[in-house]
């Protein structure tokens, strides 16, 4: 009974760090644009150490993490993820493919 108690709860795990890393995001982003590259790049690392590793992810997870290593300097890693949600015709006004 415990094992399917904490395997039921392992995707809210991945979604929270998912969730988390987006909020990381977005506070770089509005690092970015009041000037602090600093701070920016801070928290792009910061959200790509917060993203779960090995979980299924749905497209606009997808779309978060690409955005997020795009941020962090990894724009290859981004392109190939960018590349995969537009073969699945993925669209999301936030989303700028890279």
């Amino acid at each position: 009974m415990l094992v399917v108690a904490a395997s039921a709860s392992a995707p809210n795990i991945a979604s929270d760090r998912i969730n988390l890393a987006a909020t990381y995001r977005q506070a770089g982003d509005i690092d970015r644009a009041i000037g602090d590259a600093q701070a920016a790049n801070d928290a792009w690392t910061r959200a790509l150490a917060a993203l779960p590793l090995g979980v299924a992810e749905t497209p606009g997870e997808m779309s978060e993490r690409s955005m997020i290593l795009q941020r962090a300097g990894h724009a290859a890693e981004a392109r190939t993820l960018a590349q995969n949600l537009s073969g699945m015709g993925f669209r999301d006004p936030e989303f700028k493919a890279v």
